[in-house]
């Protein structure tokens, strides 16, 4: 597209002319990223059937209210006598909503349900010799109504919410025996229904886990290109165009991976291909099957199918560069939305 002028009126927008495609018109004060709750840094964001959006802050959970830009305390009562630390929420597709805790007073790890308005209706125990990771923690719901929860050092729990029952699984086995917990950090099923479990020492995938699952880890192997970059995984996706072929992995400090689901290989996207930082918290994926990434330096929105990366920072309206682990939603309507240590960025990728 030839062009022929271009000047800035009196409002800062600048008008382009050009050859054969008519006259064009940009206003860079258009700032299509929303931010919001300045100076609040969010970890887990969650929107449940209603519409509403809850962050992680300071231990607990709140509700966003948008209209007048602020957190509304959420889930606050005490507990056996303490106010215990409420790590990870979701709702079931019966409505009710579950919320994995700590009381660190007492070292008791819990699991509560709320009805969808937050009343308290039930406190389930973890079973011995199992609990929720310190920082890291996920729950996910299968297609039969069972919720699985990611607990530490290789154990893996399905909560029956009929029979109120947990079972416990285990690929500890796989795991090295030594070291700091290992935690968490994603829990994803696919378009197959197999269970992907990213955690701080690698990617566990579970097979047949309405049956008796079987796991199988992917880890960093300094002599093996082709295997995972680095062992600490914070979030899974289905390739939009490929899903029975390829699963998107996010590494905390290994970047942006393609797993081959065929062949267990590994195709890895860095700075050296336009990603802004090995340190990738959370994917996203949009409607015209483009993936968003938050990173330590921005936002990348990534092409699937060219390899081809566009980075947003601070300066496009974002609250920060910098972002936070499991802070990241689609909400219903579409809208994206990543949290940060100054607040939450809210955008729709078609603007």
């Amino acid at each position: 597209m030839g062009l022929t002028t271009c000047m800035k009126d009196q409002t800062g927008s600048i008008w382009i002319g050009t050859m054969g495609y008519g006259l064009r018109v940009f206003n860079p004060k258009v700032n299509q990223f929303k931010s919001f709750l300045p100076k609040k840094s969010l970890t887990y964001l969650y929107q449940d059937q209603s519409g509403h959006i809850y962050a992680h802050h300071f231990l607990s959970y709140a509700q966003f209210d948008q209209i007048n830009n602020q957190l509304v305390p959420f889930l606050t009562e005490a507990i056996g006598g303490s106010v215990p630390h409420k790590n990870f929420l979701m709702q079931s597709k019966t409505g009710f909503l579950w919320v994995s805790s700590i009381d660190y007073n007492k070292e008791i790890h819990q699991l509560l349900k709320y009805s969808a308005t937050g009343q308290l209706l039930k406190v389930y125990g973890l079973p011995v010799q199992t609990a929720f990771g310190s920082n890291l923690n996920q729950t996910v719901e299968d297609k039969a109504g069972h919720l699985w929860l990611g607990a530490i050092n290789g154990k893996l729990l399905r909560f029956d919410p009929e029979t109120e029952t947990f079972t416990v699984f285990t690929y500890e086995h796989l795991l090295p025996q030594r070291g700091a917990e290992i935690e968490v950090g994603a829990l994803y099923f696919d378009q197959a229904g197999t269970l992907w479990i990213g955690t701080t020492r690698g990617l566990v995938r579970a097979d047949h886990v309405q049956h008796k699952p079987s796991f199988a880890l992917f880890k960093n192997n300094s002599s093996d290109r082709q295997s995972l970059s680095h062992d600490v995984v914070s979030s899974m996706v289905d390739d939009p165009n490929q899903p029975d072929q390829y699963l998107w992995v996010s590494t905390k400090g290994g970047g942006l991976e393609r797993l081959d689901k065929l062949t267990g290989q590994f195709r890895h996207f860095t700075e050296a291909q336009g990603l802004p930082n090995k340190v990738v918290y959370g994917i996203l994926t949009d409607e015209f099957k483009n993936l968003w990434m938050s990173t330590n330096r921005g936002l990348a929105q990534f092409n699937p199918r060219t390899f081809t990366f566009r980075t947003y920072t601070k300066v496009d309206g974002l609250q920060d560069d910098e972002f936070n682990t499991g802070s990241y939603v689609k909400t219903a309507s579409g809208e994206l939305l990543f949290g940060g240590v100054n607040g939450l960025t809210a955008f729709r990728a078609e603007q």
